[in-house]
């Protein structure tokens, strides 16, 4: 806090606070206790072996516990790591309904260096075999397809 006082007047003093803004959560205003917890999924870039194995399956998992509460219509939560050399993202994946009532999956990507983004819904998740790109960043064969609401994907993990 810094204080400043005229020269002419030194009864009076003028304070100048300095506040740091309180940061985001990803959950926005979510109460995640009515929601299933899925936890926190890792990268697996930098893995190798028996580690790598181990992360590559917990993404699986992790796409399961997506797909099912999808088709179960249950409400669920998951942040999921994706490869960046410098910004370290972390997707945070909501499976709800929206405020009308219909399910989606809401996501927002948290980048270290910016903060949250709301990024736009999906109204429904699919199978589909990776494309190249999907191959080189997930290591598998088969990834989730998320489907915005003009039908065209507007993610897949």
């Amino acid at each position: 806090m810094q204080v400043f006082r005229p020269p002419e007047d030194e009864k009076t003093s003028r304070f100048l606070v300095y506040t740091r803004p309180i940061p985001e959560k990803p959950e926005q205003d979510r109460d995640l206790s009515a929601y299933d917890l899925g936890g926190k999924v890792e990268e697996c870039s930098s893995k190798e072996g028996s580690e790598m194995n181990q992360c590559l399956t917990s993404r699986e998992k992790a796409r399961e516990f997506i797909y099912n509460h999808w088709r179960s219509k249950t409400k669920g939560y998951i942040a999921v790591d994706f490869p960046c050399a410098d910004c370290g993202p972390i997707v945070h994946i909501f499976i709800e309904p929206n405020e009308y009532g219909k399910w989606r999956v809401a996501t927002r990507l948290e980048d270290g260096r910016f903060g949250l983004f709301q990024r736009d819904d999906a109204f429904d998740v699919k199978y589909k075999r990776a494309n190249e790109i999907e191959l080189r960043r997930e290591s598998t064969n088969r990834v989730l397809t998320f489907v915005g609401k003009d039908g065209k994907e507007v993610r897949s993990f």
